[in-house]
């Protein structure tokens, strides 16, 4: 897979290969996202064409507000190549992306790109008009327009997820992505306190523009050399403590190995509670101990 920052003067991919082009942000990849990438991967291998997806960093779009997202771009290019794009097209905010017109952006897929498809949900629009643009990509290109996929009857969205993850609706947001919400990060050394009263915790250095869930205690799975632990994750700023930031820890389950420096992928299954300001380090120990307990019970029930 082939990464390109969109520059309407510089980029040009060879004439001999016609390509297909999936528009939208692609900044969670939910159910909704994944039918999109699914139908133009079909016409892909019917076709032999080739697949571009073209994709917002962390940043809002034509808004050039910096946001948090639920998958941060690395996350989101690894998943990319296990469905075979051949490239993504990343939409700069430091570009000069922001002044070209719709008129000018598909002369440039048509005659920088080679597009011939163009895949979008029903809701796709490049600004206010939003028929007005699908008359438009109809017109200049084989238009597939996609059925929006829903969830109670709200359309999945980023902004669903995102309030989802607000209120600690953990096992929701699981079927709105297909998968365990998830973050990684490497190992960094944290208080050292976990250690004290044997309880030791993985403290992970989190992408800075990772959207987190609400703060809680987290019953989770975390993936260390390609093997799977359960443990309880704490995503908190410590109010017993002081209030420090918000640290992401976990204590895995039967678990003794060093792995400072070392990337892990923490996945959250169920919220537990939410954080406490205890009296006492003792007190929050005694409450962890009880957490295990009841992390341990769930897991059990579901064997």
């Amino acid at each position: 897979m082939q990464i390109i920052d969109f520059n309407i003067k510089d980029n040009k991919l060879e004439k001999n290969n016609e390509r297909i082009i999936i528009l939208g942000k692609f900044n969670t990849l939910h159910l909704g996202h994944q039918k999109l990438l699914n139908k133009a991967i079909e016409l892909k291998n019917k076709t032999n064409k080739e697949l571009i997806i073209m994709v917002y960093p962390d940043f809002n779009g034509f808004n050039k507000k910096q946001i948090k997202n639920i998958l941060p771009l690395e996350e989101r290019i690894k998943i990319f190549k296990k469905y075979n794009v051949d490239y993504l097209l990343l939409f700069e905010k430091n570009a000069k992306n922001y002044q070209i017109t719709r008129e000018k952006f598909i002369k440039y897929l048509k005659e920088k790109l080679n597009v011939t498809d163009v895949f979008v949900g029903e809701n796709f629009s490049f600004g206010k008009n939003k028929l007005d643009d699908l008359i438009l990509l109809n017109n200049n290109f084989n238009l597939h327009l996609i059925k929006l996929v829903y969830y109670n009857n709200q359309i999945i969205s980023t902004s669903l997820i995102k309030m989802l993850l607000d209120e600690g609706a953990i096992e929701d947001v699981k079927k709105l992505l297909g998968f365990n919400y998830f973050y990684s990060g490497k190992v960094v050394h944290g208080m050292g306190i976990g250690k004290k009263y044997k309880t030791p915790t993985a403290n992970v250095n989190v992408n800075k523009n990772l959207y987190p869930p609400m703060q809680g205690i987290y019953l989770s799975k975390v993936l260390i050399d390609n093997k799977y632990y359960y443990g309880i994750t704490s995503i908190s700023n410590n109010p017993t403590f002081k209030e420090r930031p918000i640290t992401f820890e976990t204590h895995i389950f039967n678990f003794d190995q060093d792995i400072y420096d070392q990337l892990i992928y923490v996945e959250l299954i169920k919220f537990m509670r939410e954080p406490i300001k205890f009296t006492s380090i003792k007190k929050l120990f005694e409450q962890i101990e009880i957490d295990k307990k009841d992390a341990i019970m769930f897991i059990n029930k579901k064997k």
